[in-house]
């Protein structure tokens, strides 16, 4: 007997936007809570309908820090190093001065915030993801071209391999398949 392959979730294709937010609004009505589109355009809406909250991100702290971090370093490296590590008396000049410190402790610091918040947006989308299960789909390459596919993951307390495919096929869905993991 060989092991059941591990599902993604069924993915169904519809005609149009406005039966893509009626059946993604049945689907939550009937306790569906894991479910993602795929649409050739943006979709006003779409979000609220599927259940996505806006969740304030973390990314503004983050660059708060990166910033904050990244121009006190700068600072603090010019002063040591004109100060402490190499005094020198130039002109009659003290050996640090803030003003003169300003341009380079700005440019550090849009530097480290750049890089920070880049890399902490990769992260938190898991890039780079090479590969995901949505491409399993037979009809992938022509998913998003002129339809509009539905995903129920596989996760979902009430996902079943055979209810949850049959409700997609009722609810007007074309080229409905269970995609593997």
């Amino acid at each position: 007997m060989s092991p059941v392959p591990p599902y993604y979730g069924a993915m169904a294709e519809f005609r149009s936007a406005a039966d893509l937010l009626d059946v993604v609004r049945t689907l939550r009505t009937k306790g569906y809570r894991q479910i993602d589109a795929l649409t050739p355009f943006p979709i006003h809406g779409l979000e609220r309908v599927i259940g996505h909250r806006n969740k304030s991100s973390l990314l503004g702290w983050i660059a708060l820090v990166a910033g904050l971090a990244g121009a006190s370093g700068a600072m603090w490296l010019q002063w040591w190093v004109g100060v402490v590590n190499y005094p020198l008396v130039i002109g009659g000049q003290p050996l640090f001065a803030w003003e003169y410190a300003l341009p380079v402790a700005f440019e550090v610091t849009v530097l480290v915030t750049a890089f920070v918040v880049v890399g902490a947006m990769l992260v938190f989308n898991g890039l780079p993801r090479l590969s995901h299960p949505t491409f399993n789909y037979s009809r992938s390459s022509q998913s998003t071209d002129a339809s509009f596919v539905v995903i129920i993951e596989a996760g979902d307390e009430s996902f079943d391999e055979e209810s949850t495919p049959a409700l997609l096929r009722s609810l007007g869905g074309a080229h409905v398949e269970l995609v593997q993991e």
